[in-house]
Formats: structure tokens, C-alpha cells, sequence
């Protein structure tokens, strides 16, 4: 089943997901206080995450709105896509010293190239380091979780595994952001439209099955144009900057702050507008050229003239 959840000025997340997210514990993070750990409300589309931190957007509006559109700024001057979620409930055991594979298709329409992938997942086992699991799409395969931790530590993996997260240490619940074995990048550049396949290995038969609670694939598609401009980098949009002359130009990208020039005209190239030039635009060095060329034409004339008168007597 596929649900459009709309369009928005923010980069694109396309999650496919198990939606029936268990409410948060203690542990996950939980920051709009929906009874939902923040990465499970992203991977399943109830919030949205342009910059693809786990972190749903509604959280990080505080000091980084000033437009007042419910997106954060950095979005709005980065690039805006459309949010999709392709819905796949999946909940099964991993045979005892077997393996399972879970299939879900992104139906969407193909030409959706992929820039990042995340994957969410939620799993138990006793001993999770005698797992193996691994991302499939495309005709790419990539390692997510091979072992990882020795001695029977780990019993839960309730994490994102983004490329980007740095790696962090050995606990009884791996949660949060973490680095996987091998590379989601693998992917990028790719169409997203197709199969995802999620395959888990158990290699030791040690009387215990592993549950795969729910899993999902966060893709953020190639970034559209911004919703905003942001002439001078700074990640805020230009329509909250100041405007002194109000020409549609902010201050610190204007050549002529002071005085309204929305064509930005600088004839002589030199930074200043030609609309600040004492006299305006005909002071900008081209009426004064014209006017020196006269004078030599009119002192040559004359010299002329005078030869003439010369060679007459």
C-alpha cells in the first residue's frame, strides 16, 4: 500500500516501513512527545526529517524558522522534495540457525535517484553476534550488521544504520545511529524504484530464534530547487535577511544598499552599484570617457586648422 503524504519544501524522505511502531521506552528519544521513538516517527512518515539526523522536523524549528512555513531554514534554502511512504507490515521469526528474507516493493514511479539511505530496524536474539544482515536493491548488496560484537552482549538492535553516524560501543542494546559493516552509498545515484530486500542469517543453532520486530529503508531523493534563496550562504533565507531599499535584493548581497536597484547594474565592475555613483548611472566612468574623447577630438580639430592656416600664407 502506498501513502502520498504530500509535498513540502524539504529534502525527501521515502520510507519503506512497518508502521504499527511500538510506543517509546526510556530509551529512544521522543522529542514532539508522541508516544513514538523520533526515528520510528520519521521511518514510517509521520514526521518528516529533511536533514535526515532522526531528528523529526518539528523539533528543530525553535530559533531555525524565521519564515514561519514549519520547515527548518536550512531546508528551505537547501532543496525541497515530495515525501512518500510505502507501507509493508512485516513481523516473523529468523529460523534458528537459518535465515529469513522480506521483501518490500517501492512502487513509485521509476527516475527517483537516490542521494542517501538509511535503514531502521528493530530485532531481538540472545546472542546477536551470530547475525548477519544485509540490505538488497538494484542488483546492490550491502552489509549492514556481520557479528559486530563478540561474547554475547548485544540481545537488541533497536538503531538507524546511517553511513554518516560514527560507531559506537558494545551494549546490550544498540540503539540510536550507528555506522553499518558496509556501505549505503552503494546506492546512491540509483533508482529507488523496485524491490528492497532485507535478509537476516542466524549462523548458530543454539536453540533460540531471532525476532525481526520491524525494519524500515529511509531514502532521500536528489534535491529539487530551494524553496528559498540565500545569496550570501549563510543558511538563512533571504526573505528574513534586511532589505533596507526594499528592491528585492538583502543588504549583504547588495551592491547599493542604500538605494533601490533590483538590476544590480555596475557598468565599471568595481562592487558599487551604479545607482550609489555621485550623478547615477552616468557617473559610472563611461560619460567621462566620452566627454575626454571629445576634448582630444576637439583639441585635434583645432591643431588641424591651424596647419592649414599656415601653410595658406
Amino acid at each position: 500500500m502506498i501513502k502520498e503524504v504530500g509535498v513540502r519544501q524539504v529534502c525527501v524522505c521515502i520510507a519503506v516501513a512497518i508502521v504499527t511502531c511500538a510506543a517509546a521506552d526510556a530509551r529512544g528519544q521522543d522529542c514532539n512527545d508522541n508516544g513514538v521513538e523520533d526515528d520510528w516517527d520519521v521511518a514510517a512518515g509521520t514526521s518528516e526529517d529533511c536533514q535526515l539526523n532522526g531528528v523529526p522536523d518539528e523539533c528543530e524549528l525553535a530559533g531555525n524558522d524565521c519564515n514561519g512555513n514549519d520547515v527548518p531554514d536550512d531546508c528551505d534554502v537547501g532543496g525541497a522534495s515530495r515525501l512518500i511512504v510505502v507501507e509493508y507490515p512485516y513481523t516473523n521469526d529468523v529460523p534458528d540457525g537459518g535465515s529469513l528474507s522480506m521483501d518490500a516493493a517501492a512502487d513509485i514511479s521509476s527516475g527517483s535517484t537516490i542521494a542517501d539511505v538509511n535503514v531502521a530496524l528493530r530485532l531481538f536474539h540472545l546472542a546477536v553476534e551470530t547475525l548477519t544482515i544485509q540490505i538488497e536493491h538494484d542488483v546492490r548488496t550491502v552489509v549492514l550488521w556481520d557479528g559486530g560484537c563478540a561474547g554475547g552482549i548485544v540481545e537488541e538492535i533497536d538503531a538507524v544504520f546511517d553511513e554518516e553516524a560514527v560507531a559506537g560501543f558494545c551494549v546490550r542494546v544498540l540503539e540510536g545511529r550507528r555506522p553499518p559493516d558496509g556501505f549505503l552509498s552503494a546506492f546512491d545515484g540509483r533508482d529507488a524504484f523496485g524491490t528492497w530486500q532485507l535478509r537476516i542469517g542466524d549462523s548458530a543453532a543454539d536453540g533460540i530464534a531471532a525476532v525481526m520486530d520491524e525494519w524500515a529503508v529511509v531514502i532521500r531523493t536528489t534535491i529539487e530547487a530551494p524553496a528559498s534563496t540565500d545569496c550570501n550562504g549563510n543558511g538563512v533565507p533571504d526573505e528574513c535577511e534586511a532589505d533596507g531599499d526594499a528592491d528585492a535584493v538583502i543588504d549583504a548581497c547588495d551592491n547599493c544598499p542604500s538605494v533601490a536597484n533590483a538590476d544590480q547594474a555596475d557598468s565599471n565592475g568595481d562592487g558599487v552599484g551604479d545607482a550609489c555613483l555621485p550623478g547615477g548611472p552616468a557617473a559610472c566612468g563611461c560619460g567621462a570617457m566620452t566627454a575626454v574623447l571629445m576634448i582630444l577630438w576637439g583639441l585635434g580639430a583645432m591643431k588641424l586648422a591651424r596647419r592649414r592656416r599656415m601653410a595658406c600664407r
